[in-house]
């Protein structure tokens, strides 16, 4: 995918995020995961509410995976949460 369609891809996100916060996720998941080719799987990592020390897998497409609950500082997804936060729809 070259510039031009990732940036049509950006828009479509931006406008999910502006149309309904709580199904953005959702729908960014079904969005990318249509959109890009070669990518088998595309999902969300959140802070668990329980335990804000732990990801939880959250809305995603593509295999199966083990890797529903990932403590931070562990595996590469589990030690990004301790770099600056960002928030997902910030566009």
């Amino acid at each position: 995918m070259k510039a031009a369609p990732y940036t049509e891809l950006l828009e479509q996100v931006r406008t999910l995020c502006q149309q309904d916060r709580a199904s953005a996720p959702e729908a960014i998941v079904a969005l990318l995961h249509q959109r890009l080719e070669g990518w088998d799987w595309v999902g969300w990592y959140l802070t668990d509410p329980a335990d804000p020390r732990m990801l939880v897998l959250g809305p995603y497409r593509g295999a199966a995976t083990d890797h529903t609950h990932i403590p931070f500082g562990r595996g590469i997804w589990g030690r990004r949460p301790n770099a600056p936060r960002a928030s997902w729809c910030w566009m």
